[in-house]
């Protein structure tokens, strides 16, 4: 329970509040469990409290100081902390429900298993944050500071995340589904085993990132940067990849029916045992590319840069090679019966 000198104190307003905490800085304010909703707390020095289970619901926490404090199981529905200094405080299994955290510092700051559907995080800074377990769908995540943070098997269904950066962020397992990543910087990113089901990815930079056994059904990654990337097992069936610099990336035993890879730059890749049954590489850069084993009927390469690519042993049987360049080509043991060559 919070100590009642305390909650007086604060309840004495902004000058009384911040003038004790510069009279007795080692102290720590016990505010655990009181009920604050509607108080303002605007630009309170809240650093290093005991807030645990505190009840913020609608408080003005604009610049308000609580670096370093305890929220844990903290309800704070609607509550507003804009530029709020919440960096390496923890706030585990919160109700942070409609929250405004836009411009708000909470870089690693302990968020694992908040409830944060809808809030707002937009240009936070959160490098280093552990949000793993946490639920953020329908979030508003734009131009945040995301690297290195943990996000293992959160949900971030319908989240945008439009133009953040998440290089280095470990995404395992998360549920992405729907959320829009458009122009992120997801360098070498762990999304691996992560649910990208109709993921928004346009002009993203996924530069060396992971992902590996990806559901990425109907996902959108069009003009986006995959230059070593690692897609093997990826689940990437009818996904826009059109306009793609996969450079030197890794699509091993990959599932790509049809997959739109139109003027993909995919010079270098690897597809071995790739399933790309009515995939389209119309106009696309597949030079020096290993196809081999892969399963590519009904394959659409008309006016593909095939030169040196390895394509022995696949299947090829109704593929379409109309003007495509097959100079240097390693076609042994592939199947082209019924191909249109």
């Amino acid at each position: 329970m919070a100590n009642e000198q305390h909650l007086s104190i604060i309840q004495a307003g902004y000058f009384d509040w911040n003038e004790w905490r510069l009279r007795y800085p080692d102290m720590q304010p016990d505010l655990s469990e009181a009920c604050l909703f509607d108080v303002d707390l605007n630009a309170f020095d809240l650093h290093h409290a005991n807030m645990h289970g505190v009840i913020l619901n609608a408080c003005p926490l604009t610049f308000a100081n609580l670096s370093r404090a305890d929220l844990t199981g903290a309800t704070l529905i609607e509550t507003i902390l804009i530029e709020a200094n919440l960096s390496h405080a923890i706030l585990q299994h919160a109700n942070l429900v409609q929250t405004d955290f836009t411009a708000a510092d909470l870089s690693h700051t302990d968020l694992q298993g908040i409830c944060a559907v809808s809030a707002s995080f937009s240009n936070a800074t959160m490098s280093h944050a552990n949000l793993k377990d946490a639920d953020l769908r329908l979030a508003r995540c734009q131009e945040v500071d995301l690297r290195h943070a943990i996000l293992m098997n959160a949900q971030l269904a319908n989240t945008d995340f439009e133009a953040t950066n998440l290089s280095g962020a470990n995404c395992r397992g998360a549920n992405i589904q729907s959320a829009s990543l458009k122009n992120c910087v997801l360098n070498n990113t762990d999304l691996s085993h992560a649910d990208l089901v109709g993921a928004n990815f346009t002009n993203a930079n996924l530069g060396t990132a992971h992902l590996q056994g990806a559901f990425a059904v109907h996902a959108i990654f069009m003009g986006s940067q995959l230059t070593g990337a690692i897609l093997d097992e990826v689940d990437l069936r009818w996904a826009d990849c059109r306009y793609v610099n996969a450079h030197q990336a890794m699509f091993t035993k990959a599932k790509l029916i049809g997959a739109d890879f139109l003027e993909a730059n995919l010079s270098g890749a690897h597809f071995e045992h790739a399933d790309l049954r009515y995939a389209s590489f119309k106009s696309s850069n597949l030079s020096g590319a290993d196809l081999s084993g892969a399963d590519l009927r009904k394959a659409i390469f008309v006016g593909a840069n095939l030169t040196n690519a390895n394509v022995s042993n696949a299947l090829l049987s109704g593929a379409d090679l109309r003007s495509a360049n097959l100079q240097s080509a390693n076609f042994d043991g592939a199947d082209l019966s019924n191909a249109k060559l």
